[in-house]
């Protein structure tokens, strides 16, 4: 590894966030049935804090993280992503096994309170208004491996599948065994992954429709960067720097959080929209659709408490705790 290589893989990102959802969130894990929707939710505040690569580079070999149920990454409402597993030593699909419990932004909590995304976070994605254009999703978060994650849609507004669904992927933009590509850059990153699968109506609890199998791993099932600072994902000394992540012109940058409670279309840069705790969503059975344009009312949204989301530039000078 060059000595400028070396400098840049000790640049991080310093993440910061309360950990609760900037929109309703109800469904009690395990419980079955989403009702009595009035403080029920299972969030608590987790005051989040991670460092990530600002100069993410390429491990020697892919990290399984299918099995894992941690935090893999961080998205711009603070809230965190976990990937398909449901339970400890379960490597089960968590979709299939507990969707029942997913509110209709998309999460749930776990027994410790942390509220989490397995699937496309349909509120922040709604808030990033991914209907109103033709482009690729926008920025959803990171990774902890530093490489950016976006949402369920590549070039040219392209739903995303792997590469292994013959019938549905576009192959020159499709996913990997990870659930991201390098396919082409955004952002200056030569990788990137996405949260795939359907949005759900952005009303009905629990949630509906969800995505299907063939979308699965749906968050990450792996890594494909470096990750040395997170050793209940994966002993550190098994992995190494193989090329760098970014482009020659790429410098980081900073992106704002969502903060404001979420309502139809709104953002952190316009006025806080008006929303009511009073009206209770639609309770039915979750289904899977491949239709993923919703409107929402913003007369069905709670709010919650408000997420505080940092990013800044730290500069590690022990070289020997990450090389």
């Amino acid at each position: 590894m060059n000595h400028l290589l070396q400098c840049k893989v000790l640049l991080l990102k310093k993440i910061n966030a309360s950990g609760c959802p900037n929109h309703y969130n109800t469904c009690d894990i395990g419980s079955g049935l989403c009702s009595s929707y009035e403080n029920e939710t299972q969030a608590t505040v987790q005051n989040h804090s991670y460092l990530i690569y600002a100069y993410p580079c390429f491990a020697n070999a892919t990290i399984n993280v299918s099995c894992q149920i941690n935090v893999l990454g961080i998205l711009r409402n603070g809230v965190v992503i976990y990937g398909p597993a449901l339970a400890v030593n379960d490597c089960g699909d968590a979709v299939a096994n507990a969707g029942r419990t997913f509110d209709y932004c998309g999460g749930h909590s776990d027994g410790s309170g942390i509220y989490h995304y397995h699937v496309p976070p349909s509120c922040l994605l709604d808030q990033l208004n991914i209907t109103s254009n033709k482009s690729h999703s926008p920025l959803l978060g990171f990774m902890l491996d530093g490489f950016p994650i976006y949402g369920p849609y590549g070039q040219n507004q392209n739903k995303m599948y792997a590469c292994t669904n013959t019938t549905y992927a576009n192959q020159s933009d499709c996913l990997d065994e990870c659930n991201g590509h390098s396919q082409h850059t955004v952002d200056g990153y030569k990788y990137h992954y996405h949260i795939s699968g359907d949005t759900t109506d952005l009303s009905t609890l629990p949630a509906s429709p969800l995505p299907g199998k063939s979308f699965y791993p749906y968050t990450v099932g792996c890594f494909k960067g470096l990750l040395k600072l997170y050793s209940y994902i994966t002993t550190t000394n098994k992995y190494s720097c193989n090329g760098t992540g970014y482009t020659d012109s790429f410098t980081p940058q900073l992106f704002e959080g969502f903060t404001d409670p979420y309502g139809s279309n709104s953002n952190t840069n316009t006025s806080s929209p008006q929303v009511s705790p009073t009206q209770k969503p639609t309770i039915s059975n979750p289904t899977t659709s491949n239709n993923t344009n919703s409107t929402n009312n913003s007369n069905d949204v709670v709010p919650f408490a408000i997420n505080i989301f940092l990013f800044n530039f730290v500069l590690i000078l022990t070289v020997g705790m990450f090389l």
